[in-house]
């Protein structure tokens, strides 16, 4: 079974990428371009948002109509295949993988970018069983890059090992799905009782001695025992 790993997969400076698999559609222009933005150019071709802005076109053609099903980027020690120069480096959030059979249980999800890494000098039987994961879910529409880099020794340090199932720590999600409908009816209460303080102290404040009931019973009763 794989596991996650929180570890920041560090390219050093002269990192290399090789592109391992594009769809017909998208061809990239990412020689000698930041390492960020080679990973930015994988996020658009399946669709996403990018997180950076870069003065440079990371296209040669790119359809975004038939955009790419599916993006991984395998993290690996070093690319034993001719490969295209990039510069800088690049810290993205990484799976580590152990053995090539762990690749059968990740979900590489439609319209994602995947980053994976090993530390296996011959990453060979990694770069198949992708490939045939990518390919048995969407055919050619893939996007499959092989990125040189190692891991820093810090982050190593401090990798922190969780199931794949685990749910995040931290949700922003209401914790009760009538909590916009409480909120209203307290706000609304609230609201009410301000606007009882306000017009009580406005008439306490405005009230003459001829509009005090307890002046007027006493004035009755003062003339009744005259």
């Amino acid at each position: 079974m794989w596991r996650v790993v929180l570890s920041l997969a560090s390219c050093a400076f002269g990192a290399q990428v090789f592109v391992q698999h594009k769809p017909e559609s998208v061809d990239f222009n990412i020689e000698n371009a930041p390492a960020d933005a080679a990973l930015e150019a994988m996020r658009i071709s399946v669709g996403l948002e990018p997180q950076y802005a870069f003065d440079m076109n990371v296209f040669k053609k790119f359809n975004p109509f038939e955009k790419a099903s599916a993006a991984v980027a395998l993290v690996v020690p070093e690319i034993k295949e001719s490969s295209l120069a990039l510069s800088g480096k690049f810290i993205a959030p990484s799976t580590e993988l152990a053995y090539p059979d762990d690749i059968a249980g990740m979900p590489l999800a439609e319209q994602s970018l995947t980053i994976l890494q090993t530390t296996a000098e011959d990453y060979s039987a990694f770069v198949k069983k992708i490939s045939e994961s990518l390919e048995a879910k969407y055919g050619e529409n893939y996007v499959f890059f092989v990125v040189s880099g190692k891991t820093d020794g810090s982050s190593a340090a401090d990798r922190q090992m969780l199931q794949a199932d685990k749910e995040p720590l931290i949700s922003w999600e209401p914790r009760n799905e009538n909590y916009s409908i409480m909120l209203a009816i307290i706000g609304l209460f609230i609201l009410l009782v301000v606007f009882g303080i306000v017009a009580f102290a406005f008439m306490t404040a405005n009230i003459g001695p001829g509009d005090n009931i307890a002046y007027k019973l006493g004035a009755a009763h003062s003339k009744k025992n005259q």
